[in-house]
C-alpha cells in the first residue's frame, strides 16, 4: 500500500527521524520518502493506514491524510 501523509509538526530532520523510526519499528521493510518543505511523507508499506497513523501519533505527531 502507498500512502501520502502530511504532518504539520515536522520541523527538522530530528522530527523526520523520529517518525521514520516509529514506522520502521512496525514494518522494517517500509519505504519512506520525505519532503520536509511540504511536511509530506510518501510511505510504501504492508501496514494499514490506521497502523501507520497510530505509529506517528505514538511519537507525538498528528498525521493528516
Amino acid at each position: 500500500m502507498q500512502l501520502q501523509i502530511n504532518i504539520p509538526s515536522l520541523m527538522c530532520e530530528g522530527c523526520v527521524d523520529t517518525v521514520r523510526e516509529a514506522i520502521l519499528k512496525k514494518d522494517d521493510n517500509a519505504a519512506i520518502d520525505v519532503d520536509l518543505v511540504s511536511k509530506t511523507l510518501l510511505i510504501t508499506s504492508h501496514l494499514t493506514e490506521d497502523l501507520i497513523k497510530s505509529a506517528i501519533i505514538e511519537v507525538g505527531h498528528t498525521p493528516l491524510v
